[in-house]
């Protein structure tokens, strides 16, 4: 609908071939009418409320012998400021993505229930999503441009970005 940079052929043909599609949208579009097995409406320019939310859930719910929903072996090799662990010399012990998303410093968890009034979507199908997209291992999370054409939305592809590293989504084939 709004360009995520591929043609529909190509979605057309993934969904052909058994490809799920859940478009988060706060508009049902052309492209959720013609692709989606799921239409979650969210409020305009909320988004990254609902991807902390996300990273929220996978954080708490990750377990990586009974429940890996996290990539760590990714996040390891191919990320900096991550976790405490990875924060560049001389940086704030505390000013990790982790320390933010459980809210450490601010005491504002970035949990679904408090996304769920900012973005609309309810905390439980936030949580859904979550282990729905860490357990999948041929995933592709897409944006288009719309969600950073906000007021101080600069930090938008930074937040869908790691959403990408922490299931290890980015660079696979399929």
């Amino acid at each position: 609908w709004s360009s995520p940079g591929s043609a529909t052929y190509h979605y057309l043909q993934a969904k052909k071939a058994g490809s799920k599609f859940i478009i988060i949208d706060p508009f049902y579009t052309d492209s959720a009418r013609v692709l989606a097995d799921e239409w979650i409406p969210v409020r305009p320019g909320t988004d990254h409320a609902l991807a902390l939310a996300l990273a929220h859930t996978l954080l708490s719910e990750d377990c990586p012998k009974t429940n890996p929903l996290i990539d760590w072996d990714f996040l390891d090799r191919c990320t900096v400021g991550f976790d405490a662990a990875h924060l560049p010399d001389g940086a704030d012990s505390h000013s990790s993505f982790c320390d933010y998303i459980l809210g450490t410093n601010d005491r504002k968890p970035k949990s679904p229930e408090w996304a769920a009034p900012i973005c609309g979507v309810d905390p439980e199908r936030i949580r859904q999503l979550a282990r729905e997209i860490g357990q999948t291992k041929k995933a592709a999370l897409i944006t288009s441009w719309a969600p950073a054409r906000i007021n101080n939305n600069d930090s938008w592809p930074q937040a869908f970005m790691t959403l990408g590293c922490m299931t290890g989504h980015i660079g696979q084939s399929g």
